[in-house]
């Protein structure tokens, strides 16, 4: 039971959790960013496919 009371009292893991919060914004922002230029070049490909036919 102590070691379970000192665990919530221990404040070192918040920096973790906002270094992994920070990282999982980056990651959703990356994520957002490659799904717009997919689609842009997507796009880009079918016009260029659609001239060679």
């Amino acid at each position: 039971m102590e070691s379970l009371s000192r665990f919530f009292r221990d404040e070192g893991g918040g920096v973790l959790v906002e270094y992994a919060f920070l990282a999982s914004l980056i990651a959703l922002a990356a994520v957002a960013a490659m799904n717009a230029v997919g689609s842009s070049l997507a796009q880009k490909l079918d016009q260029i496919a659609a001239s060679l036919n």
